[in-house]
């Protein structure tokens, strides 16, 4: 069940894994050769690529652990986020300076999600986030909700063909 945007997202990193690779046997490289690689380590660009496609595997078994989503109670879909009627946003600010937690975002028809988080909201390391959900209209189709740490991850590649902007945070 894997999506059009984690399909395209995973030739972006194969490609970052063959330019990596074109570089590892450089014979006489020049001074500028030697002055990319070292901003430039190959090595730690497969080291990304793997890094990578790790998230993305543990993306997908996330995803094929929800196929059966039907079965499930609806306070187990909106904690994780898939109801199929409904649709997720987060929003987020500055841990313990954040005062707009309660503040829906844009949009009518926002209500805080209270199955996902904390009642609705979670406190982590840097940053708080608030998790909201509205149903959607009828015959709106489902459209399974990308993780925002997979949209980051394509976002590095916006500039390359297939990208869409309906990907951009």
């Amino acid at each position: 069940m894997e999506t059009e945007l984690t399909a395209w997202l995973r030739k972006q990193i194969d490609e970052d894994e063959r330019a990596a690779r074109a570089w590892l046997p450089l014979g006489n490289p020049t001074a500028a050769d030697r002055e990319h690689v070292a901003r430039q380590d190959p090595a730690r660009a497969l080291a990304e690529v793997d890094a990578k496609r790790r998230i993305l595997n543990d993306r997908q078994e996330e995803l094929d652990r929800h196929k059966t989503y039907l079965d499930r109670p609806d306070t187990e879909l909106h904690a994780d986020m898939i109801h199929p009627e409904w649709e997720y946003t987060v929003t987020e600010g500055p841990r313990k300076q954040w005062m707009d937690e309660d503040t829906p975002p844009d949009g009518e028809g926002w209500e805080r999600n209270v199955d996902a988080g904390d009642n609705g909201w979670e406190r982590f390391d840097y940053h708080e986030e608030a998790y909201w959900r509205r149903r959607r209209p009828e015959g709106g189709g489902y459209r399974p909700a990308v993780p925002r740490h997979i949209l980051h991850l394509a976002a590095v590649y916006a500039d390359r063909p297939g990208w869409r902007e309906e990907w951009r945070l």
